[in-house]
């Protein structure tokens, strides 16, 4: 039985009897090489009425869960709560509204910087969770108002539906991510050409694409608003032929010297509109790792070792100035 099936048919049953919740466990691996993706996430569009960082949110309650060994079961009654508890939206306290966090964890349990922390606080609630004995029998809504020492079982179950399709839906869409070749954690690998531009503004499946999501990856930016677009990052043209002069445009650096996290650039001896591929490693023989987008006309993730001489040039990472 699948994933979704298998919650939905449980779902079901929950509704009509009011029985616990027994959800099939998922699988726990991702694109972006950590338990559940938030990339992923940020990109399912809406599901269950929730999109954007209410998703990443879930997915950090989701990677913690498996961090901490607990299932879907386990997944989807912390998901519930931060529904009932914060809407999944992580709250900053203020004097009008002193809750913090996903939860609104209890001051005890940790610092108010720790309990706004998504993945932290989430650590946190499983902790306690798993000490309330019997949890995965109890009804999730009981199990919860155990563990929190607030609220009531009927102010947390009415999102059990809502919680188990959202952990459904980033599952799923992690566990498609985990088939692909390792690796690859460009976040629009199912999209082709024809499906027009990403979010960054370049074709899906393009070198150029595939380079412009690792330079905001490397810089710590994996959804929107997004750092490097089209508009900022090769405002001259963003064919890859053209990157270079791009670089030169915006006062960054490049060499004829190799470095990780670097983007190798080919003039038109890789083609008429160039070439562009990540730097993931340097090596000690004068080689060079590369991973790249459509190498060949693919469309699809490769990953290379040439002579590190054998590439035009090294456009340094923006943030290197």
């Amino acid at each position: 039985m699948g994933v979704k099936i298998g919650i939905a048919l449980v779902l079901s049953f929950v509704t009509a009897t009011g029985g616990a919740l027994a959800l099939s466990s998922g699988v726990p691996s991702a694109c972006g090489g950590s338990a559940i993706d938030s990339t992923t996430a940020a990109q399912l569009g809406t599901v269950a009425g929730y999109s954007g960082d209410q998703l990443v949110n879930a997915s950090d309650v989701m990677a913690a869960a498996t961090a901490a060994g607990i299932d879907a079961k386990g997944q989807a009654i912390a998901v519930m709560a931060a529904m009932a508890q914060s809407g999944l939206v992580d709250k900053v306290a203020s004097p009008s509204d002193p809750d913090v966090g996903l939860f609104n964890e209890p001051d005890s349990w940790g610092s108010a910087a720790d309990r706004a922390d998504p993945y932290k606080s989430s650590t946190l609630f499983f902790t306690h969770l798993i000490s309330v004995s019997g949890w995965e029998q109890l009804d999730p809504g009981d199990a919860v108002q155990q563990a929190l020492g607030n609220g009531s079982a009927s102010f947390y179950t009415p999102y059990l539906t809502k919680a188990a399709s959202v952990v459904t839906a980033i599952d799923n869409a992690s566990a498609s991510c985990a088939s692909r070749t390792a690796g690859d954690d460009y976040p629009w690998a199912n999209e082709t050409p024809d499906s027009g531009v990403s979010p960054l503004g370049y074709y899906y499946g393009e070198c150029v694409d595939f380079v412009a999501w690792r330079l905001n990856r490397d810089a710590g930016v994996v959804h929107a608003p997004w750092l490097y677009t089209w508009s900022n990052l090769t405002p001259l043209g963003g064919n890859a032929i053209q990157w270079k002069a791009d670089w030169k445009h915006n006062g960054w650096q490049t060499s004829s010297v190799p470095e990780a996290g670097a983007v190798a650039w080919w003039g038109t001896e890789a083609g008429p509109l160039g070439h562009v591929a990540y730097v993931q490693a340097v090596n000690p023989d004068g080689t060079v790792t590369i991973e790249e987008y459509n190498w060949g006309g693919t469309h699809k993730y490769d990953k290379r070792v040439v002579a590190a001489s054998s590439v035009g040039l090294y456009l340094y990472p923006p943030t290197r100035g």
